[in-house]
């Protein structure tokens, strides 16, 4: 399940004390599960067990018997700060995968490209394995656009990325290069396998038909 936040006495009943619950926690191998706040309740006083708790990964001690509101201030603000991480978290994730990503068409961007590009063709020259890449680009799309609106061509855009993506194997590096062009890295892969590769995506675009019109592309292979 997901926990806001574990609340436990040192003393349990059973074979796992509180001290061995926070450690089990903050080993476990879910990274959300291993940083739930802990708060640990006891009745132990001395500064030793109190220490031994936190070395262990509490956030927080409070004394038996509780205050009970002092307990339920501690609650809401552990509760609040971890509420704030998270938002934290969520936005690193966005702001990452805006860095890799094309806004549009979800495929890799210009940028994560020139630093895929530079990586892969080093390990290729080094490792003395093949390596292609494949450009296309969008056949008369300012006519589209003028003809049928941005919506339409960014509609032809979003489709023809996500026709490219199906198309690529896992190693591959489908991306955005700019505007209506799209570039394709291929780790180990040949000109005639990229050759081959480049017409079953250019029949593949043909036969798309977004927004019910008929869309082509050119493509070079190197």
């Amino acid at each position: 399940g997901e926990y806001d936040l574990v609340l436990t006495d040192v003393l349990l009943e059973g074979n796992l004390s509180g001290n061995a619950l926070v450690r089990l926690i903050r080993s476990h191998s879910d990274h959300d599960k291993r940083r739930v706040p802990i708060i640990a309740i006891s009745a132990f006083s001395d500064n030793a067990r109190r220490l031994e708790l936190f070395r262990a990964g509490i956030n927080d001690y409070v004394q038996k018997p509780p205050l009970e509101e002092e307990l339920l201030a501690r609650v809401n603000g552990m509760v609040h700060t971890q509420q704030l991480i998270q938002q934290l978290d969520l936005q690193h994730k966005q702001l990452q995968k805006l860095a890799l990503f094309d806004n549009l068409t979800g495929i890799y961007n210009r940028h994560f490209l020139m630093e895929s590009a530079h990586k892969s063709i080093t390990q290729a020259l080094r490792h003395n394995y093949s390596f292609s890449l494949i450009l296309l680009d969008v056949d008369f799309f300012k006519q589209v656009n003028d003809t049928h609106g941005h919506l339409v061509g960014d509609e032809v855009l979003i489709a023809v990325a996500k026709e490219l993506k199906n198309q690529c194997r896992n190693e591959d590096v489908p991306s955005r290069y700019g505007g209506e062009e799209f570039l394709v890295l291929l780790n180990n892969c040949n000109l005639d396998q990229a050759r081959d590769k480049a017409e079953r995506i250019r029949q593949a675009i043909e036969l798309l038909r977004p927004a019910g019109i008929t869309v082509t592309a050119s493509f070079g292979v190197s």
